[in-house]
């Protein structure tokens, strides 16, 4: 059943669990797994993406409006790619450099160099695209 869980169910797990307390903080390994297991992450991954914060991956939704993704690419590239792209974002030592980058007028492809989700992102653009002339 987990095949069928959408982008949401990451944010809304990592919010719950920010609501409720961290995530190293729940007694329950199987329930940590459970989840974990869920959204396609270990359980060392879910605590580290957990404590990050809800906001963690942000730079990551940021950088796919900018490529032209919208909540259809998300979908498409499915649930356990989401929640990998989101955690190495939220994991990623370039955020401020992605933040800057972001944040300029300058438009560049440098990213490409530092973003660990770049062949990913990239790859989901070239489907973007190729699909566009279909539903245009």
């Amino acid at each position: 059943m987990h095949n069928n869980l959408s982008f949401s169910a990451v944010k809304y797990w990592t919010d719950h669990l920010r609501r409720f307390g961290a995530l190293h903080e729940i007694r329950d390994d199987v329930e940590a797994g459970r989840i974990a297991h869920d959204i396609g992450l270990s359980v060392s991954e879910l605590r580290a993406l957990v404590a990050k914060g809800p906001e963690a991956a942000q730079l990551l939704h940021a950088r796919m409006h900018e490529l032209g993704l919208n909540e259809a690419d998300k979908t498409s590239a499915g649930p356990k790619a989401m929640s990998n792209m989101q955690f190495l974002c939220a994991t990623c030592k370039n955020q401020r450099r992605c933040h800057d980058d972001l944040q300029g007028a300058i438009q560049s492809d440098d990213w490409l160099l530092y973003c660990p989700n770049s062949m990913t992102l990239e790859a989901m653009r070239k489907t973007h695209a190729e699909a566009a002339p279909a539903s245009a």
